[in-house]
């Protein structure tokens, strides 16, 4: 409540006797939280200039600034900014997004590059560049995040890279680069990333105000997110604080903690979406008979919800490639212990020289889940 402005910030955690916390504001603006005292005030120090980012490294609260410098503090004193603690990332003439200290190193990332500096123990300046010559920059500051053993972001071209083993790896998908490439620069540069847990996975997730894309960290596969309603989820940023996985809320602020047990988003019901590939077979045109579903069966739950007690999947068809979808039909998933349910959809149809895509969700407050699906399917001679 304390801190001029609004937009995201930056926050950094020292090891004081009673820490401190170091905040950044979109306006680059330098607040100290003092956890003695339970008050914020911004930076007195007139030696630091406008920063842009934040982290702690082996005592320091480090800074990165526009114009491409890094800024640190002394060890363990939040105020305390010598004026001749600095230096400047050199390996292009680009201004730094964010520094992240990750593995022992910091990393200043640039608009066009990336430097890796060592801590060598220097006065009046700590560090000194390891590897400053790095052709890769970050084109959104909060995207940046420790993932596993790596650390991944969106770059200046509009991949996502998770830097692993020294190697930064690209990881996002043709699918993904497009969902950015139709981001502004405004609205990629505000893009922004948290790491969350769930049922023994890591994921990655990456918001923006068009959609939510989620990066499962154990499998390597990426998937959509959405809130009932909405383009992306509410959802926003995540802290793992006594046993509970903690996160935000766009919509009012206030705190939710992700349920294992739960299969609702506050009081709407997660809606589980799959679709197929196009089935076809250009240039002829194809007809299937029908569509089974290996799906999850015998998933009812006991008690007064009708839908949670006989849960329904729903499944349509695009005779276009997958822009519009005709109309719904739904078959039970089996009430609970009808493990041998069968799902079943016949008389699909005709598909053009497009094919067929295919459909399947669920809106049931169940575990939900298909291991793979089948078609009969006959080729049309033209």
């Amino acid at each position: 409540g304390s801190l001029i402005g609004s937009g995201k910030v930056f926050t950094a955690l020292n090891q004081a006797a009673s820490p401190q916390i170091g905040i950044v504001t979109a306006d680059q603006q330098y607040f100290i939280l003092s956890t003695s005292t339970d008050t914020v005030a911004v930076n007195v120090d007139a030696d630091l200039p406008p920063v842009n980012s934040i982290d702690f490294l082996n005592g320091y609260f480090i800074f990165s600034t526009a114009d491409g410098e890094i800024w640190h503090t002394q060890p363990n004193d939040a105020g305390n900014i010598n004026a001749l603690s600095f230096a400047t990332a050199e390996s292009d003439s680009d201004g730094l997004v964010r520094v992240k200290s990750h593995k022992g190193f910091l990393f200043a990332l640039g608009t066009r590059s990336l430097e890796i500096w060592r801590d060598v123990g220097t006065v009046p300046f700590a560090f000194q560049p390891e590897d400053a010559d790095i052709d890769i920059g970050c084109a959104a500051g909060h995207s940046v995040v420790e993932v596993a053993d790596g650390l991944a972001w969106v770059d200046h071209f509009r991949n996502v890279r998770l830097l692993k083993g020294g190697q930064p790896g690209i990881i996002s998908t043709h699918s993904i680069v497009r969902d950015l490439e139709d981001l502004t620069d405004a609205e990629l540069a505000d893009v922004e990333g948290w790491r969350y847990w769930h049922a023994g996975h890591e994921f990655y997730e990456l918001k923006s105000a068009q959609w939510s894309r989620i990066y499962d960290v154990t499998t390597g596969v990426w998937h959509n997110g959405e809130s009932v309603g909405y383009n992306r989820r509410t959802r926003q940023r995540f802290v793992l604080f006594n046993n509970k996985n903690i996160i935000g809320n766009e919509l009012d602020g206030k705190l939710d903690y992700i349920d294992a047990a739960s299969f609702t988003e506050r009081t709407a019901n997660f809606v589980w979406t799959a679709i197929s590939r196009p089935y076809h077979a250009f240039p002829n045109q194809i007809t299937c008979s029908s569509v089974e579903l290996d799906m999850i069966t015998g998933v009812g739950i006991n008690g007064s919800d009708v839908d949670a007690a006989d849960p329904q999947v729903m499944f349509d068809v695009s005779r276009n490639g997958g822009k519009t979808f005709g109309a719904q039909r739904q078959r039970s998933m089996g009430a609970v212990g009808a493990y041998s349910q069968k799902i079943r959809f016949n008389n699909i149809g005709r598909g053009d020289e497009k094919g067929l895509t295919f459909r399947v969700s669920s809106s049931s407050a169940v575990t939900r889940g298909m291991i793979r699906a089948s078609g009969e399917f006959e080729e049309l001679e033209r």
